[in-house]
């Protein structure tokens, strides 16, 4: 898990359900202000420099016109950097 690595720090989480994401939050400690609902506001905001997505299938095609400099992993995601 990207949060066991020594040199990781997970600076923001998205989904589009809120409510998904509240365990994590707590337990990683993120504060409410780096919770998005939106993956391009989350990406442009966060200011990360790797992104890890787990998208639905139906959200594919929309990662994969994501415009962005910062490196982004996912499953099955493909993001032109």
């Amino acid at each position: 898990m990207a949060a066991e690595h020594p040199e990781a720090e997970i600076v923001a989480l998205c989904d589009e359900q809120p409510e998904r994401m509240r365990d994590a939050a707590s337990q990683f400690q993120i504060p409410e202000d780096r919770l998005y609902t939106n993956v391009d506001e989350c990406i442009e905001k966060s200011r990360a420099e790797i992104v890890l997505l787990c998208p639905v299938t139906s959200e594919h095609p929309h990662i994969q016109k994501t415009k962005t400099t910062t490196k982004v992993f996912g499953n099955q995601v493909l993001v032109p950097v």
